[in-house]
């Protein structure tokens, strides 16, 4: 009977220390993901200065093309910059849905790993 019952508390203490393992990893990728969730606010809010500065650029390069002439219009360095803006923003979206695929999978492992506990 004393075996049956030090088995028991045996078996008791493993799981106690699975759960144990397995909340501190469920807090580190809560950690993890809010980190994540901070990362991409701030790539968000920088494509959005992105966007913005891109349609003040626009704009900008309208008007100097029409009041300049041809000679000094300085329009191929704006359309230069409008280009590399146009690029920083798509690296920036494609971070973005890297880290919203990331947030996602850990979503996915926290769930995986509280439906092992239960």
């Amino acid at each position: 009977m004393t075996n049956i019952v030090q088995d028991l508390n045996v078996k008791i203490e493993s799981k106690d220390k699975t759960i144990s393992r397995q909340a501190s990893r469920i807090a580190g990728l809560k950690a993890e993901n809010a980190e994540l969730e901070g990362e991409m606010q701030v790539l968000e809010y920088q494509k959005r200065n992105l966007v913005v500065g891109t349609e003040k650029l626009i704009r900008m390069n309208k008007n100097q093309g029409t009041r300049l002439s041809q000679a000094q219009n300085p329009v191929s360095k704006k359309n230069a910059t409008i280009l590399d803006l146009n690029k920083k923003s798509r690296k920036h979206m494609k971070r973005i849905a890297a880290l919203k695929r990331q947030i996602l999978s850990l979503g996915a492992e926290v769930e995986a790993s509280d439906d092992e506990d239960d």
